[in-house]
């Protein structure tokens, strides 16, 4: 399975990737990517050179805007957790659930869905994990910001 490691500040960019299972894009395409989708929305051209990025709901984020580049089809839908409000598996549909982009304030990464089993895939780790239901559900009910890819 395709794990890309961390370089520099490319998590989003590692997430992506390591989501699609190979090099989709590259440091400098990502780059110019974000920058086109801050010019999109009238913003200044810092998107590149931080870890941080802004959602305009459903597919209208960085990602979105590359999974659209790769013409990779996908629906998403962001449930962020600052108040203690957690993802419920219940409420995702796990036979159209492709994965997860999983985010905080410093870091993002992703979980895959390969043959109907979830992969913890994170830049900044050495292994891949692999995930049950139950881990899946108590690991997304932690994290700060998710990202479901269906």
């Amino acid at each position: 399975m395709f794990h890309q490691k961390q370089f520099r500040n490319y998590c989003r960019c590692h997430a992506i990737n390591n989501f699609l299972g190979y090099s989709a894009i590259s440091y400098q395409e990502f780059d110019k990517a974000c920058d086109e989708f801050d010019k999109k929305n009238e913003m200044p051209l810092i998107s590149k050179s931080n870890y941080y990025f802004y959602n305009n709901g459903g597919n209208d984020n960085i990602f979105g805007y590359i999974f659209n580049k790769l013409n990779f089809e996908c629906k998403l839908t962001t449930f962020l957790n600052y108040n203690n409000v957690s993802v419920e598996l219940t409420k995702i549909n796990m036979k159209e659930n492709k994965g997860f982009i999983i985010f905080n304030n410093h870091h993002t990464w992703c979980i895959r869905k390969y043959n109907n089993k979830y992969y913890l895939i994170d830049s900044l780790s050495w292994i891949i994990k692999p995930l049950n239901n139950i881990e899946l559900e108590k690991y997304l009910m932690k994290q700060k910001g998710t990202i479901i890819i269906n």
